[in-house]
């Protein structure tokens, strides 16, 4: 399975994610974080304090100049499956998921990874699925 190719699968569950991040809120594997710091204006005081986050969220690719790399859901959640079945294989040689299903469980538009990836598998098996270098049309860009 090839989680990098243009499907119309991230689509069809992106247009379902609210990007709430519940998923990443009961995932007892998910790792990202924020941090948040404040000063109070005499600057005699500060806070940071280092707080759990989602890859689903909204903002968390935003940068400054008011540009967020993944805009839309369906990005963010190719984003997060990408980093949970294969980045993370790719660089410790092991998966993320440990297939609880806690995040399907806690979804509350009834995403969960399985349907997910056999829904990836179905399109790559049937030969729907697009690589990025290739246009809709299936020829070479």
């Amino acid at each position: 399975m090839d989680l990098e190719v243009e499907s119309e699968v991230w689509n069809k569950w992106g247009d379902m994610c609210m990007s709430c991040g519940s998923c990443a809120m009961v995932c007892p594997t998910c790792y990202c974080y924020g941090i948040e710091e404040n000063a109070d204006l005499s600057f005699t005081q500060a806070t940071k304090q280092r707080f759990l986050y989602s890859c689903n969220l909204v903002d968390f690719a935003s940068v400054a100049g008011d540009h967020n790399f993944r805009p839309e859901p369906h990005i963010r959640l190719k984003y997060r499956y990408y980093h949970q079945f294969r980045g993370f294989v790719e660089a410790f040689n092991q998966s993320l998921c440990v297939g609880c299903n806690r995040c399907g469980v806690a979804c509350l538009a009834g995403i969960n990874p399985k349907a997910v990836i056999d829904d990836l598998n179905e399109t790559e098996r049937r030969g729907t699925s697009r690589s990025p270098a290739t246009t809709s049309t299936g020829n070479p860009s």
